[in-house]
Parts: C-alpha cells; sequence; structure tokens
C-alpha cells in the first residue's frame, strides 16, 4: 500500500493530516483493469464505507456522526474523512489534470473543504461535496496542464511488485494506453467517467458534484464509454 504523494501542510489551527494511504477498491489499477473488462459497470463504493454485511446504512451514519464531529473542531474526525476519500479524489483529479497539478488540486480542496466545513448542510453526500471542490479546481488548473505521452513516475509506480519483468511491462504498457486514451475524452466526458469510474459516485451524487442534471450525466458516462471503448480497440487494448 503506497501513501498518496499528497504534500502534507498545516491546516489553520490545528496540526497536519496524517499520510493517506491509497486502498485498493478506489486505486487506478483496480478500475483501469475495470475498464479494459466492462466499461458498462461501475466500479464498487469504498470497501471501508460499508460494514461486513455489505450494507451501507452503518457506515454511512458513522461518517454523517464524522462530519458533525469535525464541525466542532474535532481534528481527528476531520483526518478520518480525508482518509476516507483522498484516495478517490486524487485518482479523479489525475485524470483531469495530470500528476503534477493533481496533488495540490487535491491538497488545496481539502483545505477549502476544511475552512468551509461549517458551511456543509448534508443536502448531498460528504463525497460528492468533496469532488465537487476537487472538479472545479481541476478546471481552473486544466488549461495548464501539459499532458504526458508516455506513463509517469507515479503510475509505473503503482504496478504490482509481484509481477515479473515481462508482464510488468506489458500492465505498463496496457495502462499507458488506457491513460492515453482517457485524455482524448471531451473535459466533460472525462470528468463525468472519472468520477463514475474512479471515484465510486453515483449518479445523483455525480450530478451533484458537476452541476448538472442526472440524465445529462448518464448521457455524458454513456457517450464517454462508447468512445472511450472505440479509442481503445484503436489503439489494440479489447475488453
Amino acid at each position: 500500500m503506497a501513501v498518496l504523494p499528497i504534500p502534507v501542510r498545516a491546516l489553520p489551527g490545528r496540526g497536519p493530516c496524517r499520510p493517506v494511504r491509497e486502498g485498493a477498491p478506489a486505486g487506478p489499477d483496480a478500475a483501469a483493469a475495470r475498464l479494459v473488462r466492462s466499461l458498462t459497470r461501475a466500479t464498487a463504493w469504498f470497501a471501508d464505507l460499508f460494514d461486513a454485511s455489505g450494507e451501507p446504512t452503518r457506515a454511512l451514519e458513522r461518517e454523517t456522526q464524522l462530519v458533525a464531529a469535525a464541525k466542532y473542531g474535532d481534528p481527528d474526525a476531520f483526518d478520518a474523512l480525508v482518509t476516507r476519500h483522498a484516495p478517490a479524489l486524487h485518482a479523479v483529479a489525475r485524470r483531469l489534470v495530470g500528476d503534477d497539478l493533481a496533488r495540490d488540486v487535491v491538497q488545496d480542496s481539502l483545505l477549502a473543504a476544511y475552512r468551509s466545513l461549517r458551511a456543509f448542510r448534508g443536502d448531498a453526500s460528504f463525497g460528492s461535496y468533496l469532488h465537487g471542490i476537487v472538479v472545479n479546481r481541476c478546471r481552473r488548473v486544466a488549461p495548464r496542464w501539459q499532458r504526458p505521452s508516455a506513463p509517469s513516475e507515479a503510475l509505473a509506480l503503482e504496478a504490482s511488485r509481484d509481477l515479473g519483468p515481462e508482464a510488468h511491462a506489458v500492465a505498463s504498457d496496457t495502462r499507458a494506453r488506457i491513460e492515453a486514451a482517457l485524455r482524448t475524452l471531451p473535459p466533460r466526458f472525462r470528468e463525468a467517467l472519472a468520477l463514475r469510474e474512479f471515484g465510486g459516485l453515483s449518479y445523483e451524487e455525480i450530478a451533484e458534484a458537476v452541476g448538472a442534471p442526472v440524465g445529462t450525466v448518464r448521457s455524458r458516462i454513456a457517450r464517454a464509454r462508447g468512445q472511450l471503448r472505440d479509442e481503445l480497440e484503436r489503439r489494440g487494448v479489447r475488453p
């Protein structure tokens, strides 16, 4: 489990957030594999948001309690929320603005969320609230993103250490083709698909995050999957 490359900075009036470890359910390799295997199936919601029986009710109640505690100044509660959501936030941001900008986008978004926490009314899920902040910041910095032509060092480090040299090379090549194919999508399509596949958000949560009707979100994701499927086939990657 690799620590996310998010620079740790002290938030106003409190110590720095703890380093966040990326979990497999929200990891980019798992999501990329799902995209290749089937572009019509969404990723599962974070494993740690569900109780042992698979029902999200208790976990969502726990999250509501964490938000309430964080509003009253409990730093551990906010750290728990960061630990829960930062991996997916980073995975989404990286698909929208690349590795280098994604780190600052996520850190700035978490700082903004902390500062405006008392204004969060709970009309939407806390996850969609955070993703909405990330998407808006990605839109601002996107013009500065120089799209790479080769997989970044961060992507290479995500490959399984258990793979042999040949399998590692094949996996890296496939991952690079998937990332390149994602970058060909129109920005709004890429946003919706990244939030669905890498963020694990529902259609309703994505609608809240991007400020669009649910029907528009469904249409964007369907068209994004179709375009991505065609682009992957053109690049020699078949589901």
